[in-house]
């Protein structure tokens, strides 16, 4: 009888993780486009789901994360991409990214990073730039 009980549980437990992880994924990804088409709001992102915003705030911290921290690592993530292509300059990428002042993307890439959108870039492209990746 115990180990039906904890069956249920960890059944309970692995749905719970992969709705969560699902709601996450799905968060992210409205994000990115919501950032392709300019509008990373998160009214935008609500209607793309079609929850509301209260709704998806309540469950997002209930997992432990707000709507902001999600918005700040998609655009961490698009970033470190972008810088990979020497072509694109701060200011493009700043912009693909949201911002509306390339300085509020160079400050927030330094509180990523410790670097400079550019130091990074170079350091990407170096020989040794395998301790970045890591």
């Amino acid at each position: 009888m115990l180990g039906e009980i904890l069956v249920e549980q960890a059944e309970h437990l692995l749905k719970e993780t992969s709705e969560e992880e699902t709601l996450i994924s799905r968060v992210e990804s409205a994000l990115r486009n919501a950032l392709r088409n300019g509008r990373p709001g998160l009214s935008t992102v609500c209607q793309s789901l079609g929850v509301s915003e209260r709704s998806l705030q309540r469950e997002l911290k209930n997992q432990g994360i707000s709507f902001s921290g999600l918005l700040a690592n998609v655009r961490r993530q698009l970033a470190e991409l972008y810088l990979q292509d020497p072509v694109k300059s701060v200011g493009e990428i700043a912009y693909s990214l949201g911002y509306s002042d390339p300085c509020e993307f160079h400050r927030a890439f330094r509180v990523w990073t410790g670097l400079a959108p550019r130091q990074y870039s170079r350091l990407i492209g170096s020989p040794d730039s395998s301790r970045l990746r890591a």
